[in-house]
């Protein structure tokens, strides 16, 4: 009983190590972002919905990267303007195609 214990406490500090790692990760890419001139912005998916006119003027006109994230640790997802897409992807139909 102790060993299965000492187990569960031990994947309790590698769950929390790995989160406390991926916030970090996420803060240097912010912060990476951020030093180059790139616009992003964080939202909940309330505050997107309320506000998704908003937030669409500002991925087109403003070149903003939306961050939009969701409850109960489901994905996140990103709204970027059409243009920065099809930069982003510019190259990856050419490769697909070799």
């Amino acid at each position: 009983m102790l060993e299965s214990n000492y187990k569960d406490y031990k994947h309790f500090f590698i769950d929390i190590y790995l989160v406390l790692w991926y916030h970090k990760l996420v803060q240097k890419i912010v912060q990476i972002k951020v030093q180059k001139g790139v616009n992003m912005i964080t939202v909940g998916t309330s505050n997107f919905r309320s506000n998704i006119k908003e937030y669409l003027e500002k991925a087109t006109e403003e070149n903003t990267d939306i961050i939009i994230t969701r409850k109960n640790n489901q994905a996140s997802a990103v709204l970027i303007s059409l243009e920065k897409y099809n930069e982003l992807t510019k190259g990856v139909d050419s490769k697909d195609k070799k």
